[in-house]
């Protein structure tokens, strides 16, 4: 291969144009650079991972624990627990259930015997990924002895936030008509 040498006059008719059109766009480019490098290295603060050498830890601790039923709201009508919301063709229900979220990521829902409902018991386990949690009832039943497991598993999957020893749980999966939980730590 043979090299030729910088004729600097060609270079100059390549780099002009570009030149010009960068004077003309520079606020725009620079705009792009900078919302570019700020991303970048915003991913470099908050990143995660094996390859970003920090661990991905997720603050569930706050969930961990036994929670009860205190209120329910669906379409700004609210109840105590137990109780009932009927909004016709629905009912939401709220007993005196209790769940509880083990730090082994196992989950346990145990409820009373309320109105024509038996009591229940379930287990499964949970997670979440940033304010979604996802509970996935794996054996259910009326008592420990009793327990079935569920085909396929039942999923539970709502928006989560904890404030001192009050756990709100947002179920949106009817748009029209989501329910607020409020829980309290027992």
């Amino acid at each position: 291969m043979q090299y030729r040498p910088l004729d600097l006059a060609r270079l100059m008719q390549l780099v002009t144009p570009l030149r010009g059109a960068l004077r003309r766009n520079a606020g725009r480019f620079a705009m792009r650079y900078l919302v570019g490098f700020v991303f970048v290295l915003a991913l470099g603060v908050i990143g995660c991972g094996e390859e970003e050498g920090k661990p991905c830890e997720e603050t569930t601790s706050e969930l961990e624990g036994t929670w009860q039923f205190e209120s329910m709201e669906v379409r700004e009508m609210t109840t105590d627990c137990p109780g009932e919301i009927v909004i016709i063709p629905a009912v939401w229900v709220c007993g005196e259930e209790t769940f509880t979220f083990n730090a082994n990521d196992t989950f346990v829902a145990v409820g009373e015997a309320y109105g024509n409902d038996p009591p229940y018991r379930g287990e499964g386990t949970w997670s979440t990924v940033g304010d979604t949690l996802t509970v996935t009832i794996l054996r259910w039943g009326t008592s420990t002895e009793d327990l079935e497991p569920t085909d396929p598993p039942d999923l539970w999957v709502v928006r989560w936030s904890v404030s001192g020893t009050t756990l709100t749980l947002i179920d949106e999966e009817d748009p029209a008509a989501s329910a607020t939980y409020t829980l309290r730590k027992r």
